[in-house]
């Protein structure tokens, strides 16, 4: 993190390193949607956010995502029919 000059993050901030640059939070999230087929290519309308609002919104959403949806114990484990899904397997 020192690398980038990205201070004042902790070990849950988001960040994406790509090509040589650091983005954080909602910059970062923006930034893996563009390699992404579909209409996830479609969120980075929100790039016209200014980043401290979009950030503000992310925060918020991140504190109460296991409220919302919910928390598991173990991570996923892919069943036949999504297998094709994940990348390695």
């Amino acid at each position: 993190m020192a690398k980038y000059g990205v201070d004042g993050m902790t070990e849950e901030t988001f960040l994406l390193i790509k090509q040589g640059k650091c983005h954080v939070r909602t910059n970062a999230a923006l930034e893996i949607t563009k390699g992404l087929s579909g209409a996830w290519c479609l969120f980075n309308i929100f790039r016209i956010v200014p980043a401290p609002l979009r950030d503000c919104v992310y925060c918020f959403i991140a504190r109460h995502r296991y409220r919302w949806f919910g928390c598991r114990e173990q991570c996923m484990t892919p069943t036949s029919d999504n297998h094709q899904r994940f990348v390695g397997l």
